[in-house]
């Protein structure tokens, strides 16, 4: 895996700070589509940030290195959610939304025609969708399940 450079580290955490700002609230379609996209962005930056994690402290992982970055990316929202002064679910939603995301390219079609996927370092796509509501589901009581 090649290490993260500083200014990957700032790229990172400048779509994290602008994305939530382009948000437009007079359009509630688009706003919708921003809203996929910026958690998706959100999902995969603390994916590519638990990487870093993972190699640079030598977290041992048991299993496939992809899913321990999954999890510790969802555990991170899970949280920071559960920490936060008004549980609003909004990390929560942005995790079940990065589901949301592998299960479309799961129903898309784009891995089940390329034999290579099946060999490849990522889980498939619907594996990864389930994963992800395992754990956003399974962190507390069915009382604080989001709307």
């Amino acid at each position: 895996m090649r290490r993260l450079l500083p200014h990957d580290i700032a790229i990172a955490f400048l779509l994290m700070a602008v994305l939530p700002c382009a948000i437009a609230d007079d359009n509630p379609g688009e706003s919708d589509r921003i809203r996929f996209v910026i958690d998706n962005v959100i999902f995969v930056t603390l994916h590519e940030f638990s990487h870093l994690i993972i190699e640079d402290f030598g977290v041992p992982v048991l299993g496939n290195i992809e899913d321990a970055a999954d999890t510790l990316a969802a555990v991170t929202l899970i949280r920071r959610d559960q920490a936060g002064p008004e549980r609003d679910f909004q990390l929560i939603r942005s995790l079940l939304t990065a589901a949301d995301a592998n299960r479309i390219l799961w129903q898309r079609g784009l891995e089940k025609d390329n034999l290579a996927i099946y060999f490849a370092r990522h889980p498939l796509s619907i594996q990864r969708a389930a994963r992800i509501e395992c754990l956003a589901y399974g962190r507390s009581s069915i009382s604080s399940t989001p709307n």
